[in-house]
């Protein structure tokens, strides 16, 4: 009898045994998956989510923080079983490029010894994105910057005037290059649009605007020959202000709103520069 006792101890001690092995391999194999599909997909999805237009604007790295999520949940469905698994994000950050992703999930559940037992697995990674051949000299950046110095009455003409640029996060504008008017760039109505929006959001942020009030262009309105051809163009950077002169000529004249009055008929002098920007203290 005393033997039998003892048998049916080492019985259950070696179920006992068993069941943790098993617990603790499933978590052990769980959390390696876990982590290299996270470090894979968070990887693959901020590739994808670059933001290419600014990229191709400015030479920054940005990331669309919704196409990031977007990009992470469909693959992140296409390589694990999504009902054991909790997915949270934190710290996204646009620009710089950086993220912050946890993935948890629960293993299976197993009997031992009367007490059902399961470990959670929780994984966190931070990801940033950088630009490889920016990563070793930060001394320069180039920036394109979308130029309406002026919102003129008149169909053709001489401009003669000034583009304030600002500094930009301590660096400040050594070098400006004229890349080519909007009308030489756009040959229909939503590329036209596009820049339009693209100058209107972000001329705050690179330089003061001189244009006569003008605050935007109906988009139904909008005509490509509205806007100005540019010819004879010089242009000079004088500290943060570049000098520019050039002949205008719009083959029609569009309606926008300049000093809060609407519905007035002007021609849009666009124009487009390359901007080179040095650091402050650095050789």
């Amino acid at each position: 009898m005393k033997w039998s006792y003892s048998i049916v101890a080492v019985i259950i001690l070696g179920l006992f045994s068993l069941f943790i092995l098993f617990l603790f391999e499933e978590a052990t194999v769980a959390n390696e998956q876990d982590y290299y599909n996270l470090k894979e997909i968070t990887e693959a999805s901020m590739n994808e989510a670059v933001d290419i237009a600014y990229y191709e604007d400015t030479g920054n790295i940005k990331i669309i923080q919704e196409k990031f999520i977007e990009n992470f949940i469909r693959r992140f469905a296409q390589n694990q079983k999504l009902d054991n698994y909790s997915v949270e994000f934190y710290d996204i950050m646009e620009e710089p490029a950086k993220v912050t992703v946890r993935v948890s999930n629960d293993t299976d559940s197993y009997n031992i010894y009367g007490t059902r037992s399961q470990v959670k697995v929780v994984n966190e990674i931070s990801g940033i994105l950088d630009d490889k051949k920016n990563s070793g000299n930060k001394c320069t950046m180039t920036r394109v910057v979308y130029s309406s110095p002026y919102a003129t009455k008149s169909g053709n003409g001489s401009y003669n005037g000034q583009l304030k640029l600002k500094d930009w996060n301590g660096y400040h504008p050594i070098s400006i290059t004229y890349i080519g008017s909007w009308r030489d760039n756009v040959s229909d109505i939503p590329a036209t649009a596009a820049i339009i929006r693209t100058y209107l959001a972000n001329k705050h942020n690179y330089f003061d605007t001189t244009d006569s009030g003008y605050d935007g262009i109906p988009e139904s309105d909008i005509k490509v020959n509205a806007l100005a051809t540019i010819s004879n163009l010089s242009v000079s950077l004088n500290g943060n202000v570049a000098l520019q002169k050039f002949d205008y000529n719009c083959e029609n004249l569009l309606h926008a709103n300049v000093n809060g009055q609407s519905n007035v008929q002007i021609c849009l002098l666009g124009t487009m520069y390359q901007v080179v920007y040095k650091k402050d203290n650095c050789n």
